[in-house]
């Protein structure tokens, strides 16, 4: 049988490049086949050298231009120098060379015939090119450069040059480079980083981003904006080279800083509602190289000056003449949600970025970066050196031991507002650092640390008008599963009566309780893992709690004893109080297509007010459920809900999986739900079937006076004004309910039905002026109420008053 794509005929066998099924193939016509592969079409090849030496060239763009100089197609040549070109049909081509920081040489005219390969080298010059004699007028043309000339154009064509370089680096070069991530979440106010985590990986890939087509982005914009995740793209060099790029923006020649000039462009029409993107391209005036693309995007919320929205590609030169984006660095806002849908509020600002450390082309590794530079260091005691402390960079796991001298080294810390902080030995709740702010540029850096002379005291944590003989306190260290403490974390205290506080580490990890009533725990939920710790106190105890996150479930539920200021270990109480107390419930929610933990997904007993969302690890902790049958669900936006049915016995620890999905991310995905007591207050009112809730909006629209006044049209509610002050009566289903301030009980009288009650009711309510509130949750009985307002002993159900401050 003939082969139509191999010219040559086989006994029996056949390939399915040929369109046939084969067992075997001869090597001769395996060889033909990968040539007519290639010669389909009509073609170009050939090898570029300098003119008068004969040295090849790699690294060139070489573009095939029709008759009237319009591009058709280009390709890069590789290092002996040769180059690949295929034209759509036969005809009369040029051949134009293009090479960063020199002249473009364009060639003759080429015969192109029909399925020919046609062999045509070409010698080139050394002509340099320089940008130095440009002069920025502030003149913008908004439409594609069409080689008319003037500053824009020139700009342009050696911007391109690089582009070209880059988005062709693939297709020609064998190259092996190895990058350091990074993932950091910043304070939108002052830019300091908050939390790392970085990694270093070798890859067969040049481009670090996952492009998605300019066509595509400019019609759906370069930020998708979904209920809990927000999708962010990135101008590749494929986008900025396109057509509908070019066609769609502006472009005008900006000053820089010496030794710099600026192409910068932006939309044609900013006022449209879809997200774009404007920035500057930085030339060197010498080498005409591009150095840098700046970027930012529009219509999207802005973070401040500290920690702008948008992102910075540096390009780097190789040794060999291939060029790479050398570094990255995007940064996106973390905005909090309410009523389900995405405010103006930047809570947190989310960092993705990296950089090549080494790249390997051709045989050839050649080293790009350190990776970041060093802090040096001393750890000093009214002068005297301290060793054997453990120095650490707050929110990272960037860590050294000082030695004999006090010395410390950290090494490879990228720019940025960092935190130093220290843990002495003997000291292990951090009770004597301070710890200290450092801005680090790039530049390695030293730096001295002073303890402070005297330790913190309980007065610290406790004054004296918040404390009386039988006041129980905490003082305590959250740590990572390394050891290393956690700052900015968010440390919750709960006890019986289902009160909730929560409060946040410093950078030192340390966090403190006053208050702290019998039965209580304290614990710390975590991406990697978490901690509960429970505390048997006597009146006037201060407990020392070290509190290290776990990724063990069964040791995460029962915890781990505690120290009291006495010194003594003391047994952690079984929440569910022996034998006969309810169960417990642990467990993980995976995606059912490849395993991968769900962060935030809503897992719940069904007939049941007990709810709960993992963590960034997927896992979930139900402290007190019901020993019977239960049937857990589990939902996550995208996903339908999947649902598990468990036996919990009295006192048990029950671990369960649950799949569910396919979930479908986008590339770059920044987490947009709030920190902290409000998330689960919003998550609430954007899912919860039960209560009623008032947020600030509808506040404001009602101008009321008292807090009373704005709860008279609540269904359920009833208001009973005395005179025009704070006194009156306030009843949900003729009784008085518990009222909260940022999950802190204001009313304590124990007949709920008595009309001092109500009257108490009344007064808590007026206690806060509207325009300090954030939102109100209204429950009017114990089906409504949530577990930690009283759940089903809540009889007369309960109205919490959150600040904007959340707790």
């Amino acid at each position: 049988m003939a082969n139509t794509l191999c010219p040559c005929r086989d006994d029996g066998s056949s390939s399915i490049l040929c369109g046939l099924t084969v067992r075997t193939i001869p090597l001769a016509c395996l060889l033909l086949l990968c040539l007519t592969g290639f010669l389909e079409a009509q073609a170009i090849t050939g090898i570029l050298r300098l003119r008068g030496t004969g040295e090849a060239v790699g690294g060139a763009v070489v573009q095939l231009l029709d008759t009237l100089g319009v591009p058709l197609t280009y390709g890069l040549s590789d290092p002996s120098g040769r180059y690949h070109l295929r034209a759509t049909t036969p005809g009369r081509y040029r051949l134009r060379v293009e090479r960063i920081g020199l002249a473009t040489e364009a060639g003759g005219l080429v015969e192109l015939r029909a399925d020919k390969l046609t062999l045509h080298d070409m010698e080139i010059g050394i002509e340099p090119v320089s940008l130095a004699g440009i002069e920025v007028s502030g003149e913008a043309r908004c439409s594609v450069p069409d080689g008319t000339g003037g500053e824009v154009q020139r700009l342009w064509d050696e911007a391109r040059k690089t582009l070209h370089a880059v988005a062709l680096l693939d297709s020609v070069w064998v190259a092996s480079f190895r990058f350091s991530e990074w993932e950091r979440e910043l304070d939108p106010r002052s830019g300091r980083v908050l939390w790392e985590q970085t990694s270093v990986a070798r890859v067969m890939q040049a481009d670090p981003f996952v492009g998605r087509p300019a066509e595509e982005l400019l019609a759906e914009g370069f930020v998708r904006a979904g209920r809990d995740t927000t999708a962010y793209y990135v101008p590749d060099a494929e986008v900025l080279l396109s057509d509908a790029f070019l066609n769609a923006y502006c472009f005008r020649a900006e000053e820089g800083a010496p030794g710099e000039i600026g192409l910068a462009f932006w939309p044609l029409r900013r006022n449209r509602p879809w997200h774009a993107v404007e920035g500057v391209l930085w030339l060197d005036r010498g080498t005409a190289a591009l150095k840098r693309l700046e970027f930012g995007y529009t219509n999207v919320p802005t973070a401040g000056e500290a920690a702008p929205t948008g992102g910075t590609l540096e390009f780097e030169r190789l040794t060999n003449g291939a060029w790479v984006v050398g570094r990255w660095r995007l940064l996106m806002p973390r905005v909090a949600i309410l009523n389900g849908s995405p405010t103006e509020d930047v809570a947190r600002v989310r960092e993705r970025g990296g950089e090549v450390l080494d790249a390997t082309l051709d045989r050839t590794t050649q080293r790009l970066s350190s990776g970041g530079a060093s802090l040096d260091g001393h750890l000093l005691r009214e002068g005297q050196p301290v060793s054997g402390a453990v120095v650490y960079i707050s929110g990272t796991e960037r860590v050294d031991t000082t030695d004999v001298s006090g010395t410390f080294r950290l090494d490879a810390v990228p720019p940025g507002h960092w935190r130093v902080s220290w843990l002495a030995p003997g000291d292990m709740l951090a009770s004597r650092v301070q710890p200290v702010e450092i801005q680090m540029t790039g530049r390695d850096t030293t730096l001295v640390l002073e303890e402070l002379k005297t330790a913190r005291d309980v007065r610290d944590v406790c004054p004296d008008f918040r404390r009386n003989r039988d006041t129980r306190a905490v003082q305590g260290v959250a740590r990572s599963r390394m050891g290393i403490p956690l700052a900015d974390e968010v440390v919750r205290l709960e006890d019986r009566t289902g009160r909730v506080v929560e409060t946040y580490t410093d950078a030192a990890g340390r966090f403190d309780f006053c208050d702290v009533r019998p039965g209580s725990r304290v614990s710390i939920h975590r991406p990697d893992g978490a901690a509960v710790r429970y505390l048997a106190m006597r009146a006037g105890d201060v407990a020392k709690v070290d509190l290290r996150v776990s990724d063990d479930p069964a040791s995460v539920a029962l915890g781990d004893g505690i120290q009291s200021a006495g010194g003594s270990t003391e047994p952690s109480p079984d929440s569910g109080g022996g034998p006969a107390g309810p169960g417990r419930i642990v467990g993980t929610v995976v995606q059912a297509l490849d395993g991968r933990p769900v962060e935030a997904a809503l897992v719940e007993v069904v007939g049941a007010a007990t709810q709960v969302l993992t963590n960034g690890s997927g896992r979930f902790f139900l402290p007190e459920v019901e020993p019977t049958l239960l049937t857990l669900r589990a939902t996550f936006v995208g996903s339908d809900p999947i649902e598990d049915t468990v036996r919990v016995r009295p006192g048990e620890l029950v671990q369960v999986r649950l799949a569910i999905g396919p979930v479908s991310l986008e590339p770059i995905l920044v987490t947009a739900r709030a920190t902290g007591a409000l998330a689960a207050v919003r998550w609430r009112a954007a899912t919860s079937s039960f209560g009623v809730f008032v947020t600030a909006q509808e506040l404001e629209a009602k101008s009321p006076r008292w807090m009373s006044d704005a709860l008279r049209d609540v269904p359920g509610v009833r208001v009973i004004p005395q005179g025009t002050g704070r006194l009156g009566q306030l009843e949900l289903r003729q009784c008085a309910p518990m009222v909260y301030l940022d999950a802190i009980p204001l009313t304590h009288i124990m007949n709920r039905r008595s009309a001092s009650a109500l009257g108490e009711a009344y007064e808590a309510i007026n206690l806060v002026h509207p325009s300090s509130v954030e939102i109100i949750e209204v429950y009017r009985g114990a089906s409504e109420l949530p577990a930690e307002f009283g759940g089903s002993s809540g009889q007369c159900g309960a109205i919490v008053i959150w600040t904007k401050r959340g707790g």
